[in-house]
């Protein structure tokens, strides 16, 4: 085995930065962006969730590409949980537009300086609680903050469990399979 060469550290170095700025975006995406240009103009802030729609797509096309295989289990993981973020920012910001204009109820009912914060913890809940055998919630003593009681209010909730379901842990599955028979091929069995 050769020391890694100063171009491989570099190479390192900026892919863990790369990763890092990304999550940082995305985490000022759900935070603060999407709600202040909701806040504009309601118009503005479909833009903005069109445009994370988009990158949710990307990284669902990432993760399930046959060159993600190749990835280090590391960088898999955190496309895994950056497009999970961005599906959360997204159904955050489409339930959020829905309760405004008065179509989705929730209860209790949200402040209105406080209702994408406590949708976008819900939303934490909802994919937390999909987490297959982890018992995420249950352990965590994590409850809801609000529920949907309409169903408008239901229907984004149906659409991020079929993202989570269906894109997600799809991708994941895909891309782990892909991993393991690459390695086989790799390295085959000698008997």
């Amino acid at each position: 085995m050769t020391a890694p060469t100063l171009r491989s550290v570099l190479r390192r170095i900026t892919d863990v930065l790369g990763t890092l700025v990304g999550w940082v975006v995305l985490c000022l995406l759900a935070v603060f962006i999407i709600p202040a240009a909701t806040q504009l103009h309601w118009i503005l802030g479909i833009v903005v969730t069109a445009a994370c729609a988009v990158a949710a797509f990307f990284g669902l096309a990432d993760l399930r590409s046959h060159a993600a295989r190749g990835f280090p289990v590391r960088k898999g993981l955190l496309i895994f949980v950056l497009t999970g973020l961005t599906g959360i920012a997204v159904a955050a910001s489409v339930s959020l537009q829905l309760l405004r204009v008065g179509w989705a109820v929730y209860e209790p009912v949200p402040l209105e300086n406080d209702a994408h914060r406590s949708l976008t913890t819900y939303y934490v809940w909802v994919f937390l609680d999909m987490l297959p055998a982890v018992k995420a919630t249950e352990l965590l003593a994590f409850l809801p903050p609000l529920k949907p009681t309409n169903s408008v209010a239901g229907l984004p909730v149906m659409a991020f469990r079929a993202f989570v379901f269906l894109g997600l842990l799809a991708a994941l599955r895909v891309w782990w399979q892909g991993r393991k028979q690459d390695a086989r091929l790799i390295r085959p069995n000698h008997q």
